[in-house]
């Protein structure tokens, strides 16, 4: 019988045989990697992941079986950076790059935000290494062949992350705190603001208010600009939040007003704002 060759000298000629090209084959992935990113707030926040095809499978409870650690894309581990502390579904998460897992559940679903990004998928897993832990109702969508995360805004704090696969949609709140960030700055600016500078509070009144914040701020900021100029700009802002407080008659007085300074301000509006603010007119009149 012939005698078997080491298994040292096996390997040694096994690397020898594997020639430079093959060692470089750069072949396309059935799950072709993808990268998503938005902005919200002043906040950066970016998913890279795999994209798996559903391709005619069972998908739930089968190709990703319920209630066990799942990559929540394909190939290397899904990653999330935020490039600021955020709030994902009322939970602190620092500024940092995690990966993402998930836990599928047939009423319930647990995301996992891990530190461990240097994994491929979710084989190498460990608990003790999770930043956070968030529970989430998984929601019917519309077949979604590839699977998909998108990143959308939903105000100047706030957004949403959301997987798509199948008829699967999975969605997680992101918040910021910028709204309280440009409060901050709105008040720090005004204490230093002139008694002429219409400008400054007019801004801080328009940001109020074009934003949802506070309409008793705004309210403040605007009558502080038209005390130190009135003009078409800071009256007409003064009309639209009265209106969105509901005080009709104040929106009248100070559209009125704008209206009549139209050939007297120096930055003339156009046409079509005069036009919305009269059609805002009729509307408070009623």
């Amino acid at each position: 019988m012939r005698a078997r060759p080491p298994v040292a000298a096996v390997l040694v000629a096994l690397t020898l045989l594997a020639s430079p090209a093959s060692a470089q084959l750069n072949l396309p992935r059935p799950s072709p990697k993808a990268s998503v990113g938005q902005t919200i707030g002043t906040v950066d926040v970016t998913i890279t992941y795999g994209r798996p095809a559903v391709k005619g499978r069972v998908i739930w409870g089968e190709l990703v079986p319920w209630d066990k650690v799942w990559r929540a894309g394909a190939n290397e581990a899904t990653t999330l950076t935020v490039s600021q502390d955020v709030l994902v579904e009322g939970q602190k998460l620092p500024a940092g790059t995690y990966s993402l897992h998930a836990i599928p559940g047939k009423a319930e679903w647990i995301v996992i935000v891990s530190r461990d990004t240097k994994q491929w998928g979710s084989y190498a897993y460990k608990a003790e290494n999770d930043a956070l832990r968030i529970k989430v109702k998984p929601g019917a969508g519309e077949m979604k062949e590839w699977l998909t995360w998108s990143v959308t805004p939903a105000g100047i704090d706030s957004g949403k992350v959301v997987l798509a696969w199948e008829k699967i949609r999975l969605s997680l709140s992101i918040r910021t705190d910028d709204a309280a960030k440009a409060m901050t700055t709105i008040k720090e600016a005004l204490a230093r603001a002139k008694p002429e500078d219409w400008r400054t509070p007019y801004d801080a009144a328009s940001f109020a208010f074009d934003n949802g914040l506070s309409m008793a701020d705004a309210s403040a900021w605007i009558a502080q600009s038209v005390r130190a100029s009135p003009n078409f700009w800071n009256q007409r802002m003064q009309a639209l939040i009265a209106g969105a407080q509901g005080k009709k008659a104040e929106a009248l007085g100070a559209a009125e007003k704008a209206i009549a300074a139209v050939g007297t301000t120096p930055m003339k509006p156009p046409a079509d704002v005069v036009t919305d603010l009269e059609k805002s007119m009729a509307g408070w009149r009623k």
